[in-house]
């Protein structure tokens, strides 16, 4: 989540061993990378656990946003702009928090429409 909302910054790099220090702007460079395809995995992951595929979708309005973008722009796109606006990211984590709840009303939806 952090990464996800501050990048990089949450990280502290230190200076006393420039080598290391190269070795670990790299890793966290590779990591930054890999962020937007990890949250959408985890995402996908989250509504593979509801009983219909798009509830997850219709309980958190920004998914679409962040499914689009990524599924169309990626091409376009820099990695770090994957996951903007920050205002969005935070919106999807704030309701993950709810996510058993979430999925109360997945399957109560889902039974319902049988």
């Amino acid at each position: 989540k952090h990464l996800a909302i501050h990048g990089l910054s949450i990280f502290d790099m230190r200076l006393n061993d420039l080598k290391q220090h190269e070795s670990n702007v790299t890793a966290l460079w590779t990591l930054e990378e890999e962020l937007p395809n990890t949250f959408m995995n985890y995402l996908s992951n989250l509504q593979g656990e509801t009983q219909d595929a798009k509830c997850l979708q219709r309980e958190i309005p920004e998914l679409s946003y962040f499914f689009d973008r990524l599924k169309h722009l990626e091409v376009d796109l820099l990695t770090r702009e994957l996951l903007m606006p920050k205002e969005k990211v935070i919106a999807v984590f704030d309701r993950i928090k709810n996510f058993e709840n979430i999925k109360k009303k997945c399957a109560a939806k889902s039974t319902a429409n049988k």
